[in-house]
């Protein structure tokens, strides 16, 4: 277990969220993407989906299951996420890794949970595997990966 509560017995994966902040270059029109973390090591419990028909392939029960051969990742857990974040670096609560911070997932949509009296339970979340790789912090001291580009944000430049 991730700490000590009964959330921590369900939550027991751990990933860091990175979320992307845009300022645009009022002389040269550039948009400036800028990925700062959000949340390093927040407690979730992801599985692998085959499409997107809600099925869920892999589970985290599979020893030695690795999340980096699906297309499609879905996450539960507590963190709120936005569309566009993204989500790498995904580890059990014994530091095996289940997604190494190369490969990284674009939240494509979120759904929160509601208990049948109306109190929220959790965020349910679809991941698409990235098309193009941002290189991003590997350490939560708030240090920036920043995109530049027109508009479709593909060359990537760490400040």
């Amino acid at each position: 277990m991730i700490g000590g509560c009964v959330t921590s017995g369900k939550y027991n994966m751990t990933a860091s969220l990175y979320t992307k902040t845009s300022d645009p270059n009022s002389k040269t029109g550039q948009i400036k993407a800028r990925y700062v973390i959000k949340s390093a090591g927040f407690p979730c419990i992801a599985r692998g989906l085959a499409n997107l028909r809600g099925k869920d392939s892999g589970t985290m029960q599979d020893w030695g299951n690795k999340l980096d051969q699906y297309h499609y990742l879905r996450i539960k857990t507590m963190e709120q996420m936005d569309e566009g974040d993204l989500v790498t670096n995904i580890l059990d609560s014994s530091g095996q890794v289940y997604l190494n911070s190369s490969i990284q997932f674009v939240v494509l949509g979120v759904t929160p949970t509601y208990e049948p009296f109306g109190s929220f339970m959790e965020y349910d979340i679809i991941l698409n595997r990235a098309e193009t790789n941002a290189s991003l912090p590997s350490s939560a001291d708030m240090t920036d990966a920043t995109v530049l580009s027109g508009t479709d944000e593909s060359s990537l430049v760490i400040t």
